[in-house]
């Protein structure tokens, strides 16, 4: 909370007071209160949600510990579209800016859900198939690659690389050159017959994007996605109008002082497949949205279909996790259905989306302080299943 000058304390404490009796018993507190100085400066005092429930309590005490051991990160949980936990930890800036709920971090993979809801639109509007093939957009496209079609590099399961660019996501790469590298490289494995996690698939769907919708994937995402869901704090790397808000990486390796809004606008290496930023509250909206607004709920079925089955996920090998169109999905014998995703990068931001479809509850936590050496990361799987448990059993 901002400094109040001595003078306007013995005004400001008792309103403050009034009204926390007034919201006691509110199910999600959501306040600001506005108050006037003699100085005419406007003091903002902005009141974290948190619910009253005793899980919710369970779970703020349980956050605070990790605060306490030095994790930065912003964590959302909302159900049936009420949110009832919002609250940020450590500093967005050290020493300058704290995280909120309104913080922009970079979500690196969570980019693939916003790539694939593109595809789909294309596909409900009549200008795409799921079952077309690489050779009808790419005419240059190597051999043992243009029977790949679109369905199965939306489920990892094409047999491209993980990786396209050999200098990591800031590696300057022309659409040509992308072409040029994947060209040169061996498919893995016959398309559809097994599983291999791949940014340079969804490079590629960002480049159909682009090839049917006569747009850049920045703009068509802009168009369809941002602008008509009013996600005004969500953007892509390089956006200086947004730098105030965005946060700083605190992680293992550093690239322009680790601010995306210095960061260049992504090129080919992560096209796609990351490079967008976002908040807590953003990604909410999106998560709300996609399965009513941004598509159909035909659609939203079919993306969250387990097309493939038993793959590696945060190496750790989960019988019960499957992969849906860019989300991983599994059954949880106490929760249900969860659509999950995760992003991550190694200048300390890892970010971790999920929608409890049984449960209609939506969990987010974005850290931009992780390093390898970090022990009990909040975003760690042991973690949120702490946190599951907190909310759920």
């Amino acid at each position: 909370m901002k400094f109040i000058q001595q003078h306007t304390l013995f005004f400001t404490f008792p309103l403050i007071f009034i009204l926390s009796l007034w919201v006691k018993n509110d199910t999600a507190n959501k306040i600001a209160l506005k108050f006037k100085s003699s100085t005419t400066n406007t003091i903002t005092i902005a009141l974290d949600t948190i619910s009253s429930d005793k899980r919710i309590i369970a779970l703020d005490l349980y956050l605070k510990e990790k605060a306490n051991q030095g994790q930065w990160f912003t964590i959302l949980y909302s159900k049936s579209d009420t949110i009832l936990y919002a609250k940020g930890f450590g500093y967005a800036q050290l020493g300058q800016i704290k995280n909120s709920r309104k913080t922009i971090y970079d979500i690196g993979s969570l980019t693939k859900i916003f790539t694939a809801v593109g595809i789909i639109q294309l596909q409900e509007a009549g200008q795409l198939s799921f079952s077309d093939k690489l050779s009808q957009f790419f005419p240059n496209i190597s051999k043992d690659k243009s029977s790949i079609t679109i369905h199965q590099l939306l489920t990892h399961s094409s047999g491209l690389e993980t990786y396209h660019d050999k200098k990591g996501d800031f590696e300057n790469m022309s659409r040509e050159k992308v072409f040029k590298r994947i060209n040169k490289e061996s498919i893995l494995f016959e398309p559809g017959t097994a599983f291999n996690y791949s940014n340079t698939g969804y490079t590629l769907l960002a480049y159909i994007i682009e090839d049917i919708s006569k747009m850049s994937f920045q703009d068509y995402c802009y168009k369809n996605i941002f602008e008509p869901l009013k996600m005004n704090h969500t953007s892509f790397h390089g956006d200086f109008e947004m730098e105030s808000k965005i946060v700083f990486g605190y992680g293992d390796k550093f690239y322009k002082n680790n601010n995306p809004a210095k960061w260049p606008s992504p090129s080919g290496a992560i096209y796609g497949n990351g490079g967008i930023l976002s908040s807590a509250e953003d990604l909410l909206k999106f998560s709300n949205s996609i399965k009513s607004k941004l598509i159909s709920p035909s659609s939203w079925k079919q993306m969250t279909t387990e097309f493939i089955v038993n793959h590696r996920y945060n190496d750790i090998y989960l019988n019960d996790v499957c992969q849906g169109y860019a989300w991983n999905i599994y059954n949880n014998p106490v929760i249900g259905k969860t659509a999950f995703m995760g992003g991550s990068n190694n200048y300390g931001f890892i970010s971790r989306l999920r929608y409890y479809e049984d449960q209609n509850s939506t969990l987010i936590i974005i850290t931009n302080n992780y390093k390898s050496s970090t022990k009990k990361a909040i975003i760690s799987e042991s973690v949120i299943q702490e946190i599951e448990n907190i909310l759920f059993q």
